[in-house]
């Protein structure tokens, strides 16, 4: 079989198996990312296809950093804002912390709600500047988190 025969035999093999999640899909020419559970990975090495494992258990890394943000919120934000940029943040623990930065920098900034998500979750913006209630001043525009898979760039917006 040719690479692009086996490729497209890849791609039925594992089509619409929930054991796969395609992070980068691979292409001719081009190497994939693919989380796979236990059993996937039994079969996908059983292919013959090159397969680098990049993470023997995916699961460990995210209660170990679904532990290190648990130990970052029961410090709390109000005692140290830096903790925040070391996690990835739920929407609503997004929306207080610029309501915190918000109130405890009133003179130079304020929360907006500018309308609704589609699951009707308030989509806030922080005006930042002096004389931020003025309408007459240039502005600049930041958005992060539009689509549903962007977790990190909210964060780091």
């Amino acid at each position: 079989m040719s690479k692009e025969e086996d490729l497209a035999k890849l791609r039925r093999d594992f089509e619409g198996n929930e054991e796969v999640n395609y992070i980068l899909e691979p292409t001719l020419g081009r190497s994939g990312t693919i989380l796979v559970s236990p059993s996937a990975l039994k079969k996908l090495l059983g292919t013959g296809v090159n397969v680098t494992v990049l993470n023997e258990n995916f699961q460990r890394t995210i209660d170990e950093e679904r532990r290190q943000t648990i130990s970052v919120r029961q410090v709390g934000l109000s005692r140290d804002v830096s903790s925040y940029f070391h996690t990835f943040p739920r929407h609503s623990e997004i929306n207080d912390f610029i309501a915190l930065l918000a109130r405890t920098n009133s003179s130079l900034a304020l929360i907006e709600t500018i309308g609704r998500s589609y699951e009707n979750r308030p989509m806030n913006v922080i005006k930042i500047g002096k004389n931020h209630q003025s309408r007459q001043k240039p502005v600049i525009w930041i958005d992060a988190g539009i689509h549903a898979r962007e977790w990190a760039a909210p964060q780091r917006s």
